[in-house]
């Protein structure tokens, strides 16, 4: 067995996998090998390797490694999916795979009655694959596709299935075909809108919501999709507003609005679509804020309503009571709200208790309580509120620069020594503060 070792590991890559080597001369030969040229990779189901291995192999500088936490069929999969070659061609092309395995069988004359004797017939040749043939190639026709699209799919090879049926018309595809197709295509949308909100590229927005109007032309996916286009206008929405995502300019408006209608069609093909009432309710409450008091408030109800929806089926309850109180407390203004507010708020808090953004508004929301009631007890919960926040985001600074301000009204309202320990604790505030603004300035100036 010596010289196959000698051999093999001449100008190839070792892969060992699904074996322990203990007690086996063969991994004696594996450890003779004074050096893998290319490589030699352990690959183990526990973290660590075995002590042999790790005596006899990794001990010595040879070329062999240890990849932990892998079984062989996860490991095999996974490496060919990188290295583009997954899955293979019998599996995704099964029928075409075994005609051309058939190609390579030639044709063969009839064999003789009587060997000894001159065949008294013309001679004539046999295609053994005649017969089977012409079934191939309508398995070929009828059902490879779909088999390929769905492997595709499932290696992650998006762009594979939508060549496949891109040219053809939606309606006409078997429900597994688009179903598959429009999946892939919210893949690839996500894909594209993400990497669009990343780098502020109006192209991939504009890729993305194409992939979306698609995908909204499959019964199954039609919902999401027309949620994702939503989500993606409402993107542009914001990136339209010049920086400063509370000033709502004429593009913005517009945007916002076809948003609001891609939601509104999300939520008829699935009424209890509850991310969709809850987008839907943060863009009513957006185009509210800009319109608020010049016309009436209904745009802002119906958001209620939709919030109300959001709660009944929401994966991420606090999000949607954090975004329901932030709208109740910012936007309207009235003080009869608030305290609504307050118990949306405990519940987003309750659901999730360390959500930076939930103490972070409800300070806001209280502090605005306190401007109009003039109350020492509001400016106190709020910069409860605000304390919180800043120990959840122990590198920014928005929650501080609150914090210092509500402190400051405190200090107003106070007397003898109370104020003179809301004076100090400012102080301790206002120097974090600016600490953690010098970090981000020398963070920034690194990168």
């Amino acid at each position: 067995m010596k010289p196959v070792f000698d051999d093999a590991h001449k100008g190839r890559v070792w892969i060992v996998v699904g074996y322990s080597g203990e007690n086996d001369p063969v991994f004696d030969l594996l450890a003779r090998v004074k050096t893998f040229e290319y490589g030699l990779y352990w690959i183990g189901h526990g973290l660590k390797p075995s002590k042999h291995v790790a005596d006899k192999l990794l001990g010595r500088e040879c070329g062999a490694h240890f990849i932990g936490g892998w079984d062989a069929d996860d490991f095999f999969v996974t490496l060919a999916q990188r290295l583009q070659c997954f899955p293979p061609r019998f599996v995704t092309q099964p029928f075409s795979h075994l005609k051309s395995m058939f190609s390579m069988l030639t044709d063969y004359s009839a064999p003789r009655n009587v060997v000894e004797d001159a065949p008294d017939f013309r001679q004539s040749r046999f295609d053994v694959a005649s017969v089977v043939r012409p079934q191939l190639d309508n398995l070929i026709q009828t059902r490879e596709q779909s088999l390929s699209a769905e492997y595709y799919f499932l290696a992650g090879e998006y762009e594979r299935v939508v060549t496949l049926f891109e040219k053809k018309n939606v309606k006409r595809l078997s429900p597994r075909d688009a179903d598959t197709y429009g999946w892939s295509l919210l893949m690839l949308g996500d894909k594209l809108h993400s990497a669009a909100k990343a780098g502020d590229n109006k192209a991939k927005y504009r890729s993305a919501m194409k992939r979306f109007e698609v995908a909204a032309k499959v019964s199954t996916t039609a919902a999401d999709a027309l949620f994702n286009w939503g989500n993606v206008l409402f993107d542009l929405s914001l990136a339209a507003r010049d920086g400063a995502p509370e000033v709502m300019t004429r593009s913005a408006e517009q945007l916002l609005r076809r948003a609001v209608a891609k939601y509104r069609d999300a939520i008829a093909k699935d009424p209890s679509f509850a991310d969709a009432h809850n987008n839907l309710a943060n863009a009513l409450t957006d185009l509210a804020r800009a319109e608020f008091p010049r016309q009436d408030d209904g745009m802002l109800r119906e958001a209620f309503g939709h919030y109300e929806k959001a709660l009944q089926g929401a994966q991420t309850p606090d999000v949607v009571h954090c975004n329901y109180a932030k709208a109740i407390a910012r936007i309207t203004g009235d003080l009869s709200l608030y305290k609504k507010s307050s118990t949306h708020f405990k519940s987003a808090a309750h659901f999730n208790p360390n959500y930076y953004s939930v103490f972070l508004s409800w300070g806001h929301a209280l502090s605005d309580l306190a401007r109009k009631t003039g109350a020492a007890r509001d400016y106190a919960a709020a910069s409860d509120k605000y304390r919180r926040a800043s120990e959840l985001d122990p590198k920014g600074t928005a929650a501080h620069h609150s914090w210092h301000y509500a402190l400051l009204e405190l200090v107003e309202k106070a007397k003898g020594s109370k104020k003179e320990a809301l004076i100090e604790q400012a102080k301790l505030v206002s120097r974090e503060q600016q600490r953690r603004r010098r970090q981000q300035m020398r963070n920034q100036t690194t990168l």
